[in-house]
């Protein structure tokens, strides 16, 4: 091939590029924005846009224990229940972009799109006969607690949908 035919097949090549340049651009625009992580349904609850689950609103308020979080939540109809300590965690947020205040000075790293009144909602895992872990909101881990004792445990429902 002589020069003279690769400088015109080059020529044509960053021809066609620079007319393509506007398409692919004009093609970016309109693209939808990215879906957000986690939006409020018409019917009041959040969605999970990554998992799919809808999560309460807000928990239920006050402290429980973790047969009354089951109770609590199977009460709310509609196939709600307390969630794993897996579906817990994955609405746990690490970085600052994702929290809220729960109690005094202390953050629930969630999105503030779920009301909380407190950072430790129960998960339905058991740990042997007396305990049942809970998350903790604030630091993104799992702990096991006595399923009888209330002090600070919440119920925050889910359901699939």
């Amino acid at each position: 091939m002589s020069r003279s035919q690769n400088c015109l097949r080059l020529a044509v090549a960053l021809l066609l590029t620079s007319a393509m340049l506007p398409a692919l651009a004009q093609d970016e625009d309109t693209q939808p924005p990215p879906e957000e992580r986690f939006e409020l349904t018409d019917d009041g609850s959040v969605r999970d846009n990554e998992t799919g689950l809808l999560w309460a609103a807000r928990d239920n308020g006050g402290d429980i224990d973790w047969q009354g979080a089951q109770n609590y939540c199977q009460s709310q109809g509609g196939g709600w229940r307390v969630p794993s300590s897996a579906e817990l965690l994955r609405i746990y947020y690490p970085s600052d972009d994702q929290i809220q205040d729960c109690i005094g000075k202390l953050t629930c790293r969630v999105t503030p799109l779920i009301l909380l009144s407190g950072l430790t909602p129960w998960s339905s895992d058991r740990n042997g006969a007396t305990e049942a872990f809970y998350v903790y909101f604030n630091d993104g881990q799992q702990y096991p607690y006595a399923m009888t004792n209330t002090q600070g445990k919440r119920a925050l429902c889910v359901r699939n949908p």
